[in-house]
């Protein structure tokens, strides 16, 4: 996997993007405002695990991820697990759908620098995939480490398998 990020010429981080030779060259963007909803989020000090979805969409190959949704009030949150509120889950999903965002995965914090999945974590994007109505040939997870998107673990999974975006 390749990281960038996209600069500015104020060194304002605009975008970052995974990219990964074995998936043809796939390329996963995070636009401006992701990065900036993400961040606020970084699992440092004592906060609990936090987490939500991805939103965007899919063009020849590259997927944006436009926006994030954040934990809502019904979640169940502790320093290392997250559970999401079905109810308002699909809430969200919907109502980011109604305005032309697809759900595309999911994301969740780590309080480590480099995060990796946990068994629970792999099990759950699989599970996902796979017992979700879409056309999608793959969803992300996305784990945000205290030292941000940038060395957060990133992954796609088909429901048998996932393919991670290996930092170099």
């Amino acid at each position: 996997m390749t990281v960038q990020k996209f600069l500015k010429s104020s060194n304002k981080m605009t975008q970052v993007q995974f990219t990964s030779q074995s998936l043809d060259g796939l390329s996963v963007y995070f636009s401006e405002k992701a990065v900036k909803q993400l961040h606020h989020y970084k699992q440092t000090g004592n906060k609990n695990e936090a987490g939500g979805f991805l939103f965007g969409e899919i063009r020849s190959g590259v997927v944006t991820i436009q926006s994030v949704s954040t934990p809502s009030i019904a979640d169940k949150r502790s320093r290392f697990g997250f559970s999401w509120n079905k109810r308002e889950a699909n809430k969200t999903i919907q109502e980011n759908f109604n305005n032309g965002l697809h759900y595309l995965g999911d994301w969740h914090t780590h309080p480590c620098s480099l995060p990796t999945p946990s068994l629970d974590d792999t099990q759950a994007i699989r599970s996902t995939f796979l017992d979700s109505q879409h056309q999608l040939n793959y969803f992300i997870m996305l784990i945000l480490g205290t030292k941000g998107i940038e060395q957060s673990y990133v992954a796609l999974t088909d429901g048998k398998k996932e393919y991670q975006f290996n930092a170099k």
